[in-house]
């Protein structure tokens, strides 16, 4: 990945959500949070989709663990970029009953593969200004 100024903002701004996220996900509740977590338009980051997610995965990390914060930071840069993306929470069954959190724009997801997300079911789905759906 070439560093380009725009990308090193990027993560920056990454970095600041993270430690916002370490405290907000405890003091409000989730339909609270992405509603604060979505930004109206401003203007495109001059980055396709999947390189934003793509840098902001890399910052956040991949794992399991913390697929919640990736997914709000993602969720907050694109919906700021006017990429109207999707917030969708599933759940998922293999010896426990697991969630998953990803982001979808245009009804593709993003960071992740179509086989890997079979294994869920979709919950919820939060969209333009954390607007909830549950199940499609």
């Amino acid at each position: 990945m070439t560093k380009r100024p725009a990308d090193v903002w990027l993560a920056g701004r990454t970095l600041g959500w993270m430690i916002s996220l370490a405290l907000l996900k405890h003091l409000l509740p989730l339909p609270t949070l992405v509603r604060l977590m979505w930004s109206k338009p401003r203007r495109s980051l001059g980055q396709s989709d999947e390189r934003v997610a793509g840098i902001a995965a890399r910052v956040v990390g991949v794992s399991r663990g913390n697929c919640l914060d990736r997914s709000l930071i993602v969720y907050r840069l694109l919906s700021r970029a006017g990429s109207n993306p999707t917030l969708v929470i599933g759940f998922g069954r293999q010896s426990d009953v697991i969630g998953h959190t990803w982001v979808t724009v245009r009804g593709r997801p993003l960071l992740e593969d179509s086989a890997s997300l079979a294994a869920y079911t979709e919950f919820v789905a939060f969209g333009v200004n954390g607007a909830q759906s549950t199940g499609r």
